[in-house]
């Protein structure tokens, strides 16, 4: 596989009730292996709310999405690692 995806960064808004994008993140995907592929992006300055980041095709086809809650907190949160 040789391709461009795209990370489009979502952020639920409460007023409106709909998601609007805040960034696009493009990136390559190249080769591949037996467990499928994988890829991230960053977004800095991240406001509290619901976000979620659509992996999308450069065609615009949905290949995937992840939905995460942002709270702002007064002390570091501890990482917990889950192996599976």
């Amino acid at each position: 596989l040789n391709a461009t995806v795209f990370h489009e960064w979502q952020r639920y808004a409460e007023s409106a009730g709909e998601w609007t994008t805040e960034e696009t993140i493009p990136f390559y995907i190249v080769g591949g292996r037996d467990g499928g592929y994988r890829g991230y992006s960053i977004k800095s300055n991240i406001s509290p709310g619901q976000w979620r980041v659509n992996v999308v095709t450069e065609f615009g086809q949905l290949i995937g999405r992840v939905a995460v809650s942002v709270v702002e907190v007064s002390e570091p949160v501890p990482v917990q690692v889950v192996l599976r």
